[in-house]
């Protein structure tokens, strides 16, 4: 069985995530819960789609865990927005969605997706 290639580049190198959540608890939350893992820094947060791609332009992270429910923005666009302008970055949408048809919009934009229901 051949590993992912997020794996292999991550094996030995503590993850820089990007976290975009627009509610402050659910993503206090989130940074709380990933504040103990020795593999994965929360290097930031940002609220919106401005605040989004105004960050990247100084800062790529590793991986960027997206709501996709955002007020300013459609969440799969902005997801394929980012993808195109920064390939390397991987993106973790969040959803509290699980109908098939949205996982699967999410799917064919070649986007890794995390429906937040079940951890809750």
């Amino acid at each position: 069985m051949k590993a992912h290639p997020f794996i292999l580049k991550y094996l030995y190198k503590v993850i820089q995530l990007l976290l975009v959540e627009d509610h402050s608890l659910v993503r206090e939350g989130i940074k709380s819960m990933l504040a103990n893992e020795k593999d994965i820094h929360c290097a930031g947060t940002s609220s919106t789609r401005e605040n989004l791609l105004d960050r990247l332009k100084t800062f790529q992270p590793d991986l960027i865990a997206m709501d996709i429910n955002l007020p300013d923005a459609n969440g799969i666009e902005l997801c394929k927005e980012v993808k195109n302008a920064y390939p390397q970055i991987y993106i973790l949408a969040l959803t509290i969605n699980n109908q098939p048809a949205i996982v699967r919009k999410m799917m064919a934009k070649k986007l890794k997706t995390w429906t937040m229901s079940r951890i809750f």
